[in-house]
């Protein structure tokens, strides 16, 4: 997560605002709150760039400054500053964080597919997806293996039922048992893909 591109209320909520607004008024969690949970019970790990707030240095295992373009570990001294000001510690919310496994439905594209960019693809007719916010995608050729994946997720493995964690697995162990081939269409055999992971097409 980039703090530049993150709202702050999903980042951060400081004391004063906590105490301004109660808990149970607000309806976002902050990340904060959530990020040791959700490493130490789901092995979720976070990166997250900033520069505006010191909030995560109670809950980071690792923190890096960048000093003239050069990184140098102060995991112990962000550690020994959290240890000063503990009030202002995050607290964990009480709740667990429950992930559901959700499968989606089979939608199969009403046309053609494709990407001709690297921030949006085709899919079916009058079906334009926007995936410019996606940040790892920077070569066309991965935009078009997404697309192709997805494709080919729709019509062999969303009718299956299975859940998304499954279906990218089994679209991975296709990819790494016959390339990049197993996400075209039948007979098509495009030599400009490029691999994405199964984040970015998901």
């Amino acid at each position: 997560f980039d703090e530049d591109t993150c709202a702050t209320n999903f980042m951060i909520r400081d004391g004063r605002m906590a105490r301004l607004v109660a808990s149970s008024a607000e309806p976002i969690t902050p990340f904060v709150r959530r990020a040791r949970q959700l490493a130490d019970e789901n092995g979720v790990s976070s990166i997250l760039v900033l520069g505006g707030t010191g909030d995560y240095f109670d809950v980071a295992d690792c923190v890096v400054v960048m000093e003239g373009f050069a990184p140098r570990d102060a995991t112990a001294d962000a550690k020994a500053i959290a240890a000063d000001d503990r009030r202002n510690a995050p607290a964990a919310p009480a709740d667990r964080f429950v992930f559901g496994d959700r499968a989606p439905r089979p939608c199969v594209a009403n046309g053609r597919t494709g990407a001709k960019a690297v921030g949006s693809f085709s899919y079916g007719d009058n079906n334009e997806v926007d995936v410019s916010c996606v940040e790892q995608l920077v070569e066309l050729g991965q935009t078009q293996a997404c697309c192709a994946a997805i494709a080919t997720a729709a019509k062999a493995l969303m009718p299956r039922g299975l859940s998304t964690r499954a279906l990218l697995a089994a679209l991975d162990a296709e990819i790494d048992a016959r390339g990049l081939d197993a996400v075209q269409a039948e007979g098509r055999r495009d030599g400009d893909l490029a691999r994405p992971r199964r984040h970015e097409i998901a």
